[in-house]
């Protein structure tokens, strides 16, 4: 129970007048006035039964359950409304105690009839179901006061709050699965949040071991373009001997094409001999100390042919060998053009010698052909020696220019690290930011569910 107010007659409290009593004589003035009563008993009369066909009919209109009970708690009205609701009719209802009527439940008598003892206004807060019906009630009554203010009985009311009800409780049960429903996903909810955060922690943790890394391979890149430049100027060295070493060759081709022409003039030369020891075969029986001379020069000559052969085959040191042949052979000459004076006087001892002469003479000239033939080979040679060092000079030249765009890719792989680098560490606060935002996710989750559950509670 709540709210409890006292009730007003028409005459006010305590038989005080008031602008409803005056506003109520009116009502009844032009029902009275129409009767044209002869006295004032019979205006007394009509007055009463002015008012009382008024609450009767306002009593029975009444679209809400109401019933009227005097001031000992017998029924005076009880309306068709309240009839269907309780299922009693009105002739088994009126003139009987409230109480025995309607058997009130762990009470000793009605709220109407609590209304018309204490004389105060009570309102229910708490609804009334009626038992085997789905009816909810909210009963309400008000004191009817005599004009000398003592309690005359009570206006009871029982207005029907089933929809209400059905809709408070449709609403209570919505608001119990929203809030169920609400507390799942926020559950949900705050392990999506704890799960992002733990994405997020562990990404920003594999950001940075990815940025160490680049960083790593950034120095690794940056060494291996100096190593590039190392070999491609090493390349470039290999590019200038290789040039170097063309230029020898080229000198030793000279000179071997030059020892094959002295071999020639050698060859033409012991053709003559091998002539003129023919004509003084028939004369140089005698001359033999100078046909051992003879054969001396021609034992040197084979030595220097020797000599001729291995200095042709080092062709690489430009000529060298060939000088010191060169004074050989000159010194021989002298040698040979002091002996030939000897040789005009001891011409007689030739003729014994000229025949052996002869022999080796032929000997000699297969020998220097041998050695021309050598000398062509060594030719040969230093031409393929040329063109390998064309083909390596070549090559040098084609890794100094791979070396050199390695280099240039080296140094753009670094400049694409560091750019990596960059933005991973652009990545790594937005992480840290995203993880902060997870956190107030989180934080805000819990404020959800407590108010959740302060709802849930309600």
């Amino acid at each position: 129970m709540s709210d409890t107010q006292r009730g007003a007659s028409a005459e006010g409290p305590r038989g005080e007048r008031g602008p409803t009593a005056d506003g109520a004589e009116r009502l009844a003035e032009e029902y009275i006035d129409r009767a044209d009563p002869d006295g004032e008993t019979e205006r007394h009369r009509l007055e009463a039964e002015f008012w009382r066909t008024l609450f009767d009919g306002l009593v029975a209109e009444l679209p809400e359950s109401a019933l009227v009970v005097d001031g000992g708690g017998r029924i005076t009205h009880w309306n068709r409304a309240h009839e269907e609701m309780v299922g009693i009719a009105e002739e088994e209802a009126v003139g009987n105690n409230a109480h025995e009527v309607l058997g009130t439940e762990g009470a000793e008598e009605t709220l109407a009839e609590e209304v018309a003892r204490i004389g105060e206004t009570i309102a229910e807060d708490d609804v009334r179901e009626i038992p085997g019906s789905d009816k909810a009630l909210q009963v309400y009554a008000v004191p009817l006061q005599a004009p000398d203010g003592r309690s005359a009985g009570a206006f009871s009311v029982a207005a029907d709050v089933t929809d209400h009800v059905r809709r408070q409780r449709d609403l209570e049960r919505l608001q119990t699965r929203v809030s169920g429903e609400v507390h799942a996903r926020t559950e949900e909810l705050a392990e999506a949040v704890d799960e992002v955060a733990a994405f997020t922690d562990d990404a920003d943790q594999f950001a940075a071991e990815q940025a160490d890394r680049m960083r790593e391979v950034a120095d690794e890149m940056t060494a291996q373009s100096a190593t590039v430049q190392e070999i491609a100027a090493s390349a470039e060295q290999v590019s200038g001997a290789s040039d170097r070493t063309r230029a020898l060759v080229d000198d030793g081709d000279d000179a071997a094409t030059e020892a094959n022409e002295a071999m020639d003039g050698v060859d033409e030369a012991t053709d003559e001999v091998a002539a003129a020891v023919d004509d003084l075969t028939d004369r140089a029986d005698e001359v033999g100390e100078v046909v051992e001379l003879i054969d001396g020069i021609a034992d040197q000559t084979n030595m220097l042919a020797l000599n001729a052969s291995i200095e042709a085959a080092r062709a690489g040191e430009a000529g060298e060998g060939f000088a010191v042949v060169a004074d050989e052979v000159k010194s021989l000459a002298e040698e040979s053009s002091d002996h030939a004076e000897r040789i005009e006087t001891l011409i007689g001892d030739m003729q014994d010698r000229s025949h052996e002469t002869a022999r080796l003479l032929d000997a000699t000239t297969d020998e220097v052909a041998t050695a021309i033939d050598r000398i062509g080979g060594v030719t040969e040679a230093l031409a393929s020696i040329s063109e390998a060092v064309d083909e390596t000079a070549g090559g040098a030249a084609q890794v100094a220019e791979a070396t050199d765009d390695q280099a240039a890719s080296a140094e753009e792989v670094a400049a694409m690290v560091e750019t990596a680098v960059e933005e991973i560490e652009t990545l790594e606060g937005r992480l840290d930011a995203v993880a902060e935002t997870a956190a107030d996710g989180r934080q805000r989750v819990r404020e959800v569910e407590a108010s959740v559950e302060e709802l849930r509670a309600e």
